[in-house]
């Protein structure tokens, strides 16, 4: 339990330096006709989500027509993960999504300046067992943006679109579907 409450702090820390918020998980949606922004999650329990951020994810799912194609999971590269924290990522996705979301999804590791010349293969084997099965559950798919320089890369949004479009076909071009009780 101590432990736990050290990591947690170290995570505030670490996103404190950065200007994020201490306690929010993101998921961008994205389907043919646009990109929706979830709420944010609470990172350490789902029981702290509130009911309307749950809520606004799924009606942000029912604005892509059919349906969303993509789930982006948005992590801060410098995040540590533990097996409660990837319990809950799981439960977030599934309970907002439904159990085909690890399907959909992909890891979108922000933050990519922190890694300097380290390359993104070489963060993952020292990230530990449960970053690996997190991505083990998105079907090895991931992807790094820079947060110094968003957007400003092309190609490595030209990449990202091509994992997207990869997903998308691996998938039959199917949307998939929010549960729809809360």
């Amino acid at each position: 339990m101590r432990e736990e409450r050290e990591e947690r702090e170290r995570e505030r820390q670490r996103l404190r330096m950065v200007g994020g918020p201490p306690r929010e998980l993101r998921v961008l949606l994205l389907g043919w006709k646009g990109v929706v922004d979830t709420p944010g999650w609470d990172w350490f329990s789902i029981r702290h989500t509130l009911k309307h951020v749950r809520q606004e994810s799924k009606r942000g799912a029912t604005l892509l027509r059919p349906g969303p194609h993509i789930l982006l999971l948005v992590l801060p590269i410098f995040s540590t993960l533990t097996s409660r924290k990837r319990r809950t990522l799981e439960a977030h996705l599934e309970g907002l999504f439904g159990d085909r979301a690890c399907l959909h999804t992909m890891v979108l590791f922000s933050c990519g300046d922190w890694l300097g010349r380290t390359p993104v293969e070489e963060h993952i084997q020292r990230g530990g067992r449960e970053l690996h099965r997190l991505l083990e559950y998105c079907g090895n798919y991931y992807h790094v943006v820079d947060s110094k320089m968003p957007g400003k890369d092309t190609r490595n949004i030209s990449d990202l679109l091509d994992k997207i479009e990869e997903m998308i076909r691996e998938n039959g071009d199917e949307a998939f579907f929010p549960i729809q009780s809360d």
